[in-house]
C-alpha cells in the first residue's frame, strides 16, 4: 500500500501500517539496492515520511512517545547525513564548477578532492557498519510500532496534529524572511517538507484537491533544499586550509553561493505565502471537514455497489376462524 490514510481506516491501525511499511522500504533499500548513494537517498525519504507522520500524530502518541520515536528514527537518519552530505556537496561542486568562470577550475579539484574518501574499501566498510546499525534499531522500531496506541483513535488526532504544525510552519515563514539566516530557512524548509507529507497522507480524501497541494509544497520544498545544500556547501568550504584553497578563491566562490540563495530564497517567499495563507485552525478544521465528508461518500457508494441481498420470503400469517387453524399451499404443516 501506499503513504496514504485509508478512508474509514482506524487511525492507530493505519499509523503503524504506513510506519511498518517505511521501516520495510529502508530495510529492503539497505539489504538490496548495489548502489550506496541511491541506497541512502531513498531510505532517508522514508525516514522522512515517518517523522513527518510521527509529528502528525504527536497529540494522540503523548508527548513522551512522540519524542522517544522522533529522537530515534532522526538517530537512524544521522548514521547516513555524513555520507548524504559528501554525495550531495560533490553534486554542487559540479554544478558550480559548470556555471563559474574557468579560472576557478584548480579551486574546485581541491574541494572535490576533500568530498572523496581517502580509502574506497574503508568507506565502504564503515558504511555497512552503520547499515547494520540502522537495520538493527529498525527492526526494533518496527516491533513496537505494531503496538502503539493512539488516543483518541479518530481523525481528531490527525486534526491537532495538523493544526499544530501548520502554525508552526507560519511561524518559521515570518522568522525566516524577518531574520535571513541559514538555520532559520532551513526551519522553514523542513516545516513545508512536512505539510508535503502531511499532504500526502491524507490524499485519499480528495485527491485532485491533495495532489495540487502536495505539488505546490515539493517545490517549495526542493528551492529551499538548494538553498540549505548552497549553505552547507559555503561551511563546508570554511574548513579547508587556507594552504589548499585560497581566501580569495573561497570568497568568489562563497559570494556565487550566496548570490543564488538569494535568488532562491526571493522565488520561494510568494509560493511559501500561498501554501501557509490560512490562519491554522481554520485550515485543519477544513481538512477535517473534507476527510469526514469523504468518509461519508465512501460509505454511500460502497453500500450502493455492494450486491443485494436476496429477499426471503416471510412465512404467511395462519388465518383463525374459530379453533380451525389454515395454511397456504407452500408451507409446512
Amino acid at each position: 500500500m501506499s503513504y496514504r490514510f485509508e478512508l474509514r481506516e482506524k487511525t492507530a491501525a493505519g499509523y503503524s501500517r504506513i510506519v511498518t511499511e517505511q521501516i520495510d522500504r529502508v530495510l529492503s533499500e539497505l539489504k538490496d539496492t548495489p548502489n550506496r548513494a541511491t541506497a541512502i537517498h531513498e531510505g532517508r525519504k522514508s525516514l522522512k515520511r515517518i517523522r513527518a507522520l510521527l509529528r502528525l500524530m504527536r497529540p494522540g502518541l503523548g508527548e513522551s512517545v512522540y519524542k522517544a520515536e522522533n529522537a530515534r528514527f532522526r538517530e537512524i537518519a544521522g548514521l547516513f547525513s555524513a555520507d548524504r552530505d559528501r554525495y550531495v556537496l560533490y553534486g554542487i561542486a559540479d554544478a558550480l564548477q559548470d556555471a563559474m568562470d574557468a579560472r576557478h577550475s584548480e579551486a574546485f579539484k581541491v574541494i572535490k578532492a576533500s568530498l572523496t574518501p581517502k580509502t574506497a574499501n574503508g568507506a565502504a566498510d564503515h558504511g555497512n557498519d552503520k547499515s547494520r546499525e540502522a537495520a538493527a534499531m529498525l527492526k526494533a522500531a518496527r516491533t513496537e510500532t505494531a503496538s502503539r496506541r493512539v488516543r483518541p483513535d479518530s481523525f481528531e488526532t490527525i486534526q491537532a496534529g495538523l493544526e499544530k504544525s501548520y502554525r508552526e510552519g507560519r511561524k518559521q515563514l515570518r522568522a525566516a524572511y524577518d531574520k535571513p539566516e541559514d538555520e532559520a530557512f532551513h526551519d522553514l524548509r523542513k516545516s513545508v517538507q512536512q505539510h508535503w507529507r502531511h499532504m500526502q497522507v491524507l490524499q485519499n480524501a480528495w485527491p485532485d484537491l491533495f495532489a495540487a497541494r502536495v505539488a505546490a509544497a515539493k517545490h517549495v520544498s526542493q528551492i529551499l533544499g538548494d538553498d540549505h545544500d548552497l549553505s552547507v556547501f559555503v561551511a563546508h568550504l570554511k574548513t579547508l586550509p587556507r594552504k589548499k584553497l585560497a581566501a580569495a578563491e573561497r570568497r568568489a566562490i562563497e559570494k556565487f553561493c550566496r548570490d543564488r540563495q538569494k535568488t532562491a530564497r526571493q522565488n520561494a517567499r510568494p509560493l511559501c505565502n500561498q501554501l501557509f495563507a490560512d490562519r491554522a485552525g481554520t485550515f485543519a478544521k477544513r481538512i477535517a471537514i473534507i476527510w469526514v465528508s469523504a468518509e461519508q461518500v465512501d460509505k454511500m457508494e460502497n453500500t450502493k455497489s455492494a450486491p443485494a441481498k436476496p429477499k426471503q420470503k416471510k412465512p404467511k400469517k395462519a388465518k383463525r376462524r374459530g379453533t380451525l387453524i389454515r395454511f397456504t399451499p407452500d408451507e409446512d404443516i
